[in-house]
């Protein structure tokens, strides 16, 4: 399906327009603490996505501790406070070469540990989530399209299976910062390619529980990804 939005594409991936979004209508008050989000459908009409987008949108805020995803209930709001409602590409557009870097550094050690934790007990639904975002990120690759938004859904799936509630909070926050540095790292020679291998060893590693092979595969990505940034300018 061909989504279409009423946002233009320049201004982000679709996913983090509609998280902006809904931050700022929580922020207004359109939704209150202890409210009911409107249904999938609903919001899908609305912003003119598919589910998967919705989703991604949803879950963002979700990991800021922002709404709760309850069953047969659908999504809640949660209470809001104030640095919740600065939208994290404004944060992006102020951070310098430094600041860049040193958020790559935190990558390392976070992501690093999140690898080791997910293939300690993987499970079925964390690996199915993983095993979709590399596919993803190979279908984006193979029709010449950005590989950015599923290179993010990839490790933010590896965050998520290492059943620690904090780190896909912590990633998020490191991913949306470092967007637009990410998108430009796209443009350095073998740098997608070499994702691809990357990628496929840390998720092979991690289905088969290989703690320290995931976070040896892990550590090699980042240092790669950290290679890729310092042969673009930032700012």
């Amino acid at each position: 399906m061909v989504q279409r939005s009423r946002y233009p594409s320049s201004q982000g991936t679709l996913s983090s327009q509609i998280h902006d979004d809904l931050l700022a209508r929580i922020g207004r008050g359109e939704f209150n603490p202890g409210d009911r989000l409107p249904g999938e459908a609903t919001f899908m009409a609305e912003y003119q996505v598919g589910r998967n987008t919705l989703r991604e949108a949803v879950q963002g805020l979700v990991a800021l501790g922002l709404l709760e995803v309850r069953p047969r209930r659908g999504a809640i709001v949660l209470a809001a406070t104030p640095q919740h409602l600065f939208p994290t590409r404004v944060l992006a557009a102020l951070l310098d070469t430094k600041s860049v870097m040193d958020l790559y550094d935190v990558r390392l050690v976070l992501e690093t540990h999140a690898a080791g934790k997910a293939a300690t007990n993987p499970e079925p639904g964390d690996i199915e989530l993983i095993d979709d975002a590399l596919a993803q990120f190979r279908l984006a690759h193979a029709a010449g399209a950005p590989v950015w938004e599923a290179d993010l859904r990839f490790h933010q799936a590896i965050a998520i299976a290492s059943q620690n509630s904090v780190v896909p909070r912590l990633l998020l926050t490191t991913h949306s910062l470092l967007a637009e540095a990410r998108r430009a790292t796209e443009a350095v020679p073998g740098a997608v390619e070499r994702a691809i291998i990357e990628h496929a060893e840390i998720a092979r590693a991690i289905k088969s529980g290989d703690v320290a092979g995931a976070r040896q595969a892990m550590t090699r990505h980042i240092e790669s990804a950290i290679w890729a940034a310092s042969q673009v300018t930032v700012h």
